[in-house]
């Protein structure tokens, strides 16, 4: 058991570059610690960082409207000329359109789902942006991810089409075939006819069909507790960004504006509901990282809650750094993720639940649709699965 936080293994040089480093100053704007933020982004452009690796990392990591912000004040501030680490105001502004485009969208998309009585729940998106920034341009938002309860489902995909949708898996709403997707996954994608935006409509939290958590995690959509509202989102920012190893900084970015906003006070009702949905160890990951990467001053609460859980803390805050800082990580590495990814699996979800996800991964869309089978048959589409792989890629090779 650690009587301190553990501090970043050493082994990961990358986390010093002058590159990584401002990377990690531009993540995230607090206009209320900016004194703070300014001399993270002015220690790292003293040690001379590469302009083209830079931005490099920046659109990796989906920051550049951020990154932008940030390098204008500080340049404005100082006199400095910081043009060679930005973007081009027209790049900028087309990123800013289209994420303004995007949430005009979504609020089309929620009154036309209001009018239907129809509780239709953004996720991350633009709407984060707004409570982050007071702006919806800020994040950049590649898609728009909305969540249904599960009985709301088929009437939605329905109201997708007459909103000029084009559904993917259409036959969803024939009930074996839904009954066998819906044990499989959590969303369909949605494409526009006209102007291609793509919206991925979810109908469960977790990848995994596990009953106990999703019955706990569809409480978000009912409860008029706008604390509680936020518990929630906040464990749901850990554990979509620990569903893909933190790949984006964005995403930690966005969780380091909410843990600065938080006091000692907000956080025992957090880790309770983190116990109560199996999310102790993705939620002491994130607070280790910003620990590592922010140096983020965690609270008294906060530092005990990630000392608790020790070893666990680490390993799990070691598996998402690999990703972070490895764009394009061998296959090696990748294998040995994956490992660490299964451990992080199994600490929350119950055998039989492991189980069918297993199956669950191992069996295509084009299978189920094709071939339907009852749910307790789920096993078949793991044999099915390299047949028809193989099938499919002989006829696009002939087509």
């Amino acid at each position: 058991m650690f009587e301190i936080l553990p501090s970043c293994p050493a082994r990961y040089p990358a986390l010093k570059s002058a590159e990584f480093r401002l990377l990690v100053a531009c993540s995230y704007y607090l206009p209320n610690d900016w004194l703070n933020q300014r001399k993270q982004v002015e220690g790292a452009l003293a040690d001379m960082p590469d302009a083209d690796t830079f931005k490099a990392l920046v659109n990796h990591h989906l920051l550049p409207v951020l990154a932008h912000i940030v390098l204008a004040r500080v340049a404005k501030e100082t006199g400095r000329d910081l043009s060679t680490f930005m973007k081009a105001h027209a790049s900028i502004q087309r990123t800013q359109l289209r994420n303004l485009m995007m949430h005009g969208e979504l609020q089309r998309l929620q009154r036309l789902f209001e009018n239907e009585n129809i509780t239709l729940l953004p996720l991350k998106g633009s709407t984060l942006s707004m409570k982050l920034y007071d702006d919806p341009a800020v994040r950049q938002v590649r898609d728009i991810d909305v969540m249904v309860v599960p009985a709301d489902l088929p009437r939605s995909l329905s109201l997708m089409e007459h909103a000029g949708y084009q559904v993917e898996a259409l036959p969803l709403r024939q009930k074996n075939p839904f009954e066998l997707v819906n044990a499989v996954w959590w969303h369909v994608q949605c494409r526009h006819k006209k102007t291609k935006l793509l919206v991925e409509l979810h109908w469960r939290f977790e990848h995994v069909n596990s009953a106990v958590l999703e019955n706990c995690w569809q409480q978000w959509t009912t409860t008029i507790d706008a604390a509680q509202r936020d518990r929630y989102e906040l464990l749901y920012l850990c554990l979509h960004g620990a569903a893909h190893d933190w790949e984006s900084l964005k995403w930690l970015g966005d969780l380091r504006v909410l843990v600065g906003r938080m006091s000692e006070e907000d956080w025992p009702p957090l880790f309770a509901l983190a116990q109560t949905l199996r999310m102790e160890n993705f939620l002491a990951q994130m607070l280790l990282l910003m620990d590592w990467l922010y140096a983020f001053p965690l609270s008294n609460s906060a530092r005990a809650f990630v000392i608790a859980r020790g070893k666990k803390a680490v390993f799990f805050a070691e598996t998402a750094l690999v990703k972070i800082l490895e764009a394009n990580e061998s296959v090696g590495a990748k294998l040995v993720r994956i490992c660490k990814k299964l451990k992080s699996a199994n600490s929350r979800y119950r055998r039989r639940e492991q189980v069918m996800y297993w199956f669950s991964i191992h069996a295509l869309r084009d299978d189920i649709l094709a071939f339907p089978l009852p749910v307790f048959l789920l096993w078949v589409y793991s044999f099915m699965r390299p047949f028809s792989t193989l099938v499919r890629r002989v006829f696009r090779s002939n087509a």
